[in-house]
């Protein structure tokens, strides 16, 4: 059962600004950034959270420019990669002639003419599958466009490890100034402990 005083207290008592006799000078200082350090990662919360607005802000912009820029097809997954023919279609994009990648290679239509080009994360569909694929200007296969809910989920991210790597920064600074305030107490105590012998009055 505790029966002093509460630890609300005693925080009060170390605050920077206690009378206290028994207040040094270096435990005035730890107090004094223990104080300015919780003061600070409070104020990282609205800049972090500024910081996942602009990233939100970002990745819209960028979603929007892609849907400009691409376009959706429906393509058709192969079970082998295609031959001389597809080669010659599509040199730029097919695959060598022979090699074989069990569906990772898919086919579309683009402008009437038959469009074949390795995509990896094809890869899991069964050949002869139909996904949707994105493809940009030049016909080459592209990420589709975030979604509002991933653009949301990343901007979250940021903004979270934004503020963890701060705050995690600001503690560790805080617990080497800790260990410091200890090691300068301990050292204070047995610097008046030995001094106790010379004290007149009592005993050598």
């Amino acid at each position: 059962m505790e029966t002093g005083p509460s630890r609300t207290v005693r925080l009060w008592r170390r605050a920077p600004w206690s009378r206290s006799p028994l207040m040094r000078r270096y435990d005035r200082i730890e107090s004094g950034l223990a104080l300015a350090v919780v003061v600070f990662v409070l104020m990282m919360v609205p800049l972090a959270a500024a910081y996942g607005t602009i990233t939100y802000g970002g990745l819209v912009e960028r979603s929007r420019l892609d849907r400009q820029t691409s376009r959706q097809v429906e393509a058709v997954v192969l079970g082998t990669a295609p031959g001389d023919a597809a080669v010659r279609q599509d040199t730029e994009t097919s695959p060598r002639t022979g090699e074989v990648d069990d569906g990772r290679w898919v086919r579309w239509m683009q402008d009437g003419q038959s469009r074949t080009a390795r995509w990896d994360p094809a890869a899991g569909a069964r050949p002869g599958e139909t996904i949707d694929l994105w493809v940009d200007v030049t016909g080459a296969p592209v990420a589709p466009p975030r979604s509002g809910a991933d653009s949301a989920a990343t901007a979250v991210v940021a903004a979270l490890t934004v503020w963890t790597v701060t705050a995690a920064a600001a503690g560790a600074g805080l617990y080497g100034l800790h260990r410091w305030a200890e090691h300068r107490r301990g050292a204070a105590w047995d610097s008046e402990w030995r001094g106790l012998g010379t004290t007149p009055g009592w005993p050598a």
